[in-house]
């Protein structure tokens, strides 16, 4: 786990920059007075979570978290042919607030904490399809603007812009009912049955970063996970 953290480290910096070919494993161990076998175990812990990308025979590469190909993982909505669907941002209402006591919680923030809260509505061939009220810690990422959240992966553009690495996420998925703020917003009607996907993502030594909650008119669409 050292010599995990110390990749980290150089991946966080920029020492390690994105799209980097790695050095093979013997050079790293011989480097760093380790065994291979160690190397390896870093690097099968970094892969786990997203940092790099291991290819046979064409060695190890440090991934870009702020590329649409990294940030695909993040997206589970389908259409009949399994492609994933993320869909254009069409509206969005950002503001900066004091965080809440769910957001707090969520978040794990302390009264008095600020978030920047943004609701967006997304399309998928011209209809409106999903409705996000997301919730970011302001101190982390204290540069973000209104129009930086047009962009779907917001997110990880902003946390690689200071040096912030993403972890893991978790995702609850549950039937809710479009409420008259979601239903005007996606032309349904109030009551329709929806999909409510509730999601934290957080940073690489496992702090909250952002929570999003999401109501999606599915459609011809769909949800899936692929269990590994």
């Amino acid at each position: 786990m050292q010599i995990h953290d110390h990749f980290v480290e150089l991946i966080a910096s920029g020492e390690w920059e994105s799209g980097k070919l790695l050095e093979s494993e013997n050079e790293l161990a011989r480097k760093l007075a380790v065994s291979v076998g160690t190397v390896r175990k870093a690097l099968d812990v970094l892969e786990a979570g997203h940092l790099v990308s291991r290819r046979q025979g064409r060695g190890t590469t440090v991934n870009d978290q702020s590329s649409d190909e990294f940030n695909i993982h993040f997206s589970n909505l389908r259409i009949g042919d399994g492609q994933r669907v993320t869909g254009t941002i069409s509206s969005v209402d950002v503001e900066e607030a004091e965080a809440d006591a769910n957001e707090q919680r969520q978040l794990k923030l302390k009264k008095g904490d600020t978030v920047f809260r943004c609701v967006r509505v997304r399309e998928y061939h011209g209809r409106r399809f999903m409705f996000e009220r997301l919730a970011i810690t302001k101190k982390l990422l204290p540069d973000l603007d209104e129009a930086q959240f047009s962009i779907a992966r917001v997110v990880a553009i902003a946390a690689k812009r200071n040096g912030i690495l993403l972890g893991t996420g978790t995702e609850k998925v549950c039937v809710n009912t479009a409420d008259p703020e979601v239903s005007k917003a996606l032309s349904i009607a109030p009551g329709t049955p929806l999909l409510r996907l509730d999601r934290v993502i957080n940073m690489m030594d496992g702090m909250p970063l952002e929570w999003r909650v999401a109501d999606c008119h599915l459609q011809e669409k769909y949800y899936m996970t692929d269990f590994v």
